[in-house]
């Protein structure tokens, strides 16, 4: 190869960012929403390798939006995996032990649970909405209470416990 030679052009991307907006966590992957964990890591290990500020790929894009895209998609690789609440990059991880309210904790995920249970849209407008993606498929999940009748009384019970340990400890 001779030196005054043009670098050759990078491969094709097997997997390119979402040009619309505000992707999701499941069109960065490109994956459905049933993806298993398995599949989720193995693709974010693909994503990086394509992706990364750093990378062959990304050597035509400018650095700012190379690292804003690779953001993205750690972040939603955290949301995917649990361990933030939301897939926006700026997100905080999970409650940590310090403040970690569990039954806040089990009420979003209930909450999730229950717009996946409606294959993740919101009915007042017809488009994907915040619990897109998680939950069992919803041939294996039973109803949910949409009253929030047995969400109530899991936190009753769990201030009443907070209650009495605060007054006799």
């Amino acid at each position: 190869m001779d030196r005054d030679s043009p670098p050759p052009p990078p491969p094709p991307n097997p997997f390119p960012y979402p040009k619309n907006a505000n992707p999701t966590p499941h069109q960065i992957f490109h994956l459905n929403m049933g993806a298993s964990q398995a599949e989720i890591k193995a693709r974010y290990y693909d994503l990086v390798r394509t992706h990364h500020p750093d990378s062959f790929h990304t050597r035509l894009i400018h650095p700012s939006e190379a690292h804003a895209r690779f953001r993205s998609i750690q972040a939603a690789y955290d949301f995917l995996r649990g361990r933030t609440l939301s897939p926006n990059p700026n997100a905080s991880p999970s409650p940590s032990p310090n403040n970690f309210d569990p039954y806040m904790h089990e009420l979003a995920r209930r909450r999730r649970a229950h717009y996946a249970s409606r294959q993740g849209y919101d009915t007042h407008n017809d488009r994907p909405g915040w619990g897109a993606g998680f939950g069992a498929p919803a041939s294996e999940r039973d109803d949910w209470n949409g009253g929030g009748r047995k969400e109530r009384v899991i936190l009753f019970f769990g201030v009443m416990v907070r209650l009495y340990i605060f007054l006799f400890s």
